[in-house]
């Protein structure tokens, strides 16, 4: 079947602008097309936060923002033991002052990078 070109509107068809909307929520999901969660933007104890979510619906990457200005990206890793999530690679800037922290999730091996210096520490268990 061939595309029609040049077709036109009928004349009570006029294009217009959107108009616009506010949308509040409490928590915006963006799932995928399996229906799961992938994205979620929320608020929590304050802080503004974009996580960011595997196929298992597990978080695995965060942005937040506190109220005080604090911003914090941070890539996650589940502790299933202990039903919890650590970070194993963390940016933070509060009060204009960065650090980066790097963790291991197996041997907890710590190296924190600031601009006062870098710091490693090994886990001693």
């Amino acid at each position: 079947m061939t595309k029609r070109r040049g077709r036109k509107l009928p004349g009570s068809v006029k294009a217009q602008l959107p108009t616009e909307t506010v949308v509040a929520a409490n928590r915006f999901n963006v799932t995928g097309p399996d229906g799961k969660r992938r994205i979620s933007l929320f608020v929590e104890e304050g802080n503004a936060m974009l996580a960011l979510y595997d196929g298992r619906d597990t978080p695995r990457f965060l942005i937040a923002v506190t109220p005080e200005g604090g911003a914090v990206m941070s890539a996650l890793e589940a502790d299933v033991e202990k039903d919890i999530y650590e970070d194993t690679f963390r940016l933070v800037v509060s009060s204009g002052e960065p650090e980066v922290v790097l963790r291991d999730a197996i041997f907890k091996n710590v190296c924190v990078i600031s601009p006062k210096g870098v710091s490693v520490s090994e886990n001693s268990d």
